[in-house]
């Protein structure tokens, strides 16, 4: 498998049909996105935030509220008064949450005015340096003969770590769906899952340090 995986991050608002008065903005704007601190969308939303902080000279301040792939945060926004001062922050996958989720109470394209693009980020499959698998063949392999061992972090259901697996599942032919799914989804959020990794990366160079002492 070749393709490259690229995310986007895209600002978005509350539809509005009044023009934005002319002393905008006169108070603080807050930015909203619906995954847990230290995600990319979370970063992301932090550098855009403070550049635009920069140039407007008032305050941005961001608000997380993860939950539901982004869901949570989306439904705030497009319930929010259209005026310029709550922003949502998404990644690529929000327009699809729509088809995919059954619960959505809000338009994922029409509730919003689709601002810019953020920014464009690859997704990559990383392993540690001295790792058993050694290309992306050999990981489908071991999720073929051991279903729910591998485990990657994702922000729900219809988030874009989600969606992506079931891409790679679709081009490999690797039953992604089953149960027990040969990757299990550990819904915390890229931030927490970077976490752990780093824990256990801590942990095993930890385990053995204490065996070369012996």
């Amino acid at each position: 498998m070749t393709r490259t995986i690229v995310a986007t991050l895209v600002a978005l608002i509350a539809v509005s049909s009044a023009a934005a008065p002319p002393d905008y903005p006169d108070r603080p704007i807050k930015f909203m996105h619906g995954f847990p601190p230290g995600g990319n969308v979370d970063i992301i939303g932090r550098l855009l935030g403070n550049e635009m902080s920069k140039g407007l000279g008032q305050s941005i301040i961001i608000e997380p509220k993860p939950g539901v792939a982004g869901s949570l945060a989306a439904e705030a926004v497009a319930r929010s008064e259209p005026d310029g001062y709550t922003l949502l922050v998404v990644p690529s996958a929000h327009p699809a949450h729509g088809a995919l989720s059954r619960n959505v109470n809000y338009k994922v394209v029409e509730d919003f005015e689709w601002i810019s693009v953020a920014s464009f980020y690859p997704f990559l499959i990383c392993v540690r340096k001295d790792s058993r698998f050694q290309t992306l063949t050999q990981l489908i392999d071991e999720a073929r003969k051991n279903p729910g061992v591998l485990k990657y972090g994702s922000a729900g259901v219809g988030s874009i770590l989600h969606t992506t697996v079931e891409l790679i599942g679709n081009e490999t032919g690797l039953p992604v769906s089953r149960d027990p799914e040969p990757l299990t989804t550990v819904a915390r959020g890229a931030g927490a899952a970077l976490s752990e990794l780093d824990a256990l990366r801590r942990s095993q160079r930890s385990r053995r340090s204490r065996r070369g002492h012996r």
